[in-house]
């Protein structure tokens, strides 16, 4: 049993990352703007849950720029967003950086919740490794604050 909560109809729209602080590693000024693959994106959300987007592919070599901000969040008091939505790319690297993140959570009471779209790579993944039913998914990053 798949554990995504499917959106609302008014929900059902691309996410919006908003919030007080904003972070981005590996994004090269070459790019005119644009996020580079391999690149994270960490947002302090209204509701207090921390939101850290993985963009473009993410494998062993972005492992480095995405486990200090998870562990990080894990720190803090809230649970923690992880917005997947526009990942390329995600390996067992990525997933196993997940999972210690969600163990870590657990552990303090709070959660991990996944924002992943209803198709794609980063969902062929989690369903392929089981992760789906273990980690709490969403479609949108309103209902990921709400979860975590």
């Amino acid at each position: 049993m798949s554990r995504f909560y499917p959106a609302p109809p008014d929900l059902n729209r691309a996410p919006v990352v908003s919030g007080e602080m904003s972070d981005e590693i590996n994004a090269p000024d070459a790019l005119d703007g644009q996020i580079a693959p391999g690149s994270v994106e960490v947002t302090a959300g209204e509701t207090g849950a921390v939101c850290i987007a993985l963009i473009g592919e993410h494998d062993l070599g972005t492992r480095k720029d995405v486990e200090p901000p998870l562990h990080s969040a894990t720190l803090g008091d809230d649970g923690v967003v992880v917005d997947l939505t526009r990942t390329t790319f995600l390996d067992s690297t990525i997933l196993h950086v997940l999972v210690s993140g969600d163990a870590t959570l657990r552990d303090r009471g709070r959660r991990l919740v996944l924002v992943v779209p209803a198709d794609g790579v980063a969902r062929r993944a989690l369903e392929i490794s089981g992760l789906a039913e273990t980690i709490a998914c969403c479609h949108t990053i309103e209902q990921a604050a709400e979860l975590a």
